[in-house]
């Protein structure tokens, strides 16, 4: 802020999640976890969850619909965010906020923040589909 850095941090964020086919409904169940217990217990969940909207359920599910290819997206990038060092972010930062300042007199704080994100998903079905998607 105003050409000085505030703050630095960076956070890590992991999750998994299934989709389940049980008695004509589906359900989803997502954890951090990734122990064998919570595996169970999240699997289990999910089916649960199926199970409870197949009573609801007024027509069937076919599996059949479901994709049977594979496939992987990677999204284009020119230099991987998360390989840049913080010197080189702090200097972006700071010309930023130097740039803004310089805007004029009606320009009274001037604040940057730089965030980067990463999602890596993996789509695989019974009919042994598999999907990857990495996007940055």
């Amino acid at each position: 802020r105003d050409g000085a850095v505030e703050r630095l941090s960076t956070d890590h964020d992991a999750g998994w999640g299934i989709h389940a086919m049980a008695g004509g409904g589906w359900g989803f169940a997502s954890t951090s976890v990734t122990n064998p217990n919570a595996i169970r217990d999240t699997a289990r969940l999910a089916v649960e969850i199926a199970q409870a909207g197949a009573s609801r359920r007024k027509s069937s599910s076919d599996l059949s619909v479901m994709p049977t290819g594979n496939g992987h997206y990677s999204s284009p990038i020119l230099r991987d965010p998360f390989t840049v060092p913080w010197h080189e972010r702090i200097d972006l930062a700071t010309e930023v906020t130097e740039r803004i300042s310089a805007g004029g007199d009606r320009v009274k704080v001037a604040t940057c923040m730089l965030y980067a994100e990463r999602h890596n998903k993996l789509y695989m079905t019974p009919r042994e589909a598999r999907f990857k998607k990495d996007i940055t």
